[in-house]
């Protein structure tokens, strides 16, 4: 995961300045998706998705570690699906989610890892 450290908001997109008219909006305590979501960095390591973009399908590796759990979340936080597992290899369908970006959050004995899956 990349550290973000700005955050772009439009509101009225595509309206003209006048058209909207003058306003102000104030905002407090904003966060990025990931630490809203409490993830953290990758900690285990030789994790592997492929085919990443994918129209349906994922398969998640690790050379070294057995995954335990697969946890699904969209970029708004919400987690959508939990897959438990005991395997080196681990497949996602997503032939039910709609085109876009999810985050994954793969937990192993030997720790955590987060993997950006593309819907397309």
């Amino acid at each position: 995961m990349h550290p973000y450290n700005m955050a772009s908001i439009f509101f009225n997109f595509g309206t003209e300045g006048a058209t909207a008219g003058e306003k102000s909006y104030y905002f407090d305590d904003v966060k990025f998706g990931e630490k809203a979501l409490n993830l953290q960095e990758s900690n285990i390591q030789e994790v592997k998705v492929y085919p990443n973009p994918s129209s349906d399908l994922w398969n998640i590796s690790s050379d070294n570690n057995d995954i335990k759990q697969l946890e699904l979340y969209n970029l708004g936080g919400e987690l959508i699906h939990v897959l438990t597992s005991n395997n080196n290899v681990t497949i996602i369908d997503g032939t039910h989610l709609i085109d876009g970006i999810y985050l994954c959050k793969i937990s192993s004995n030997s720790g955590v890892s987060i993997l950006k899956l593309v819907k397309n």
